[in-house]
């Protein structure tokens, strides 16, 4: 164990992540209520 830059990496990793999912939902909810 004892690796800061491993758990930075792996941080940034995972709030790209969130960031992704996050923009994904807006993306969804924007075409889900814009009228066909």
């Amino acid at each position: 164990m004892g690796g800061t830059v491993d758990d930075n990496e792996s941080d940034r990793h995972i709030f790209q992540l969130g960031i992704c999912f996050l923009l994904g939902w807006m993306l969804v909810i924007i075409l889900c209520a814009s009228p066909q």
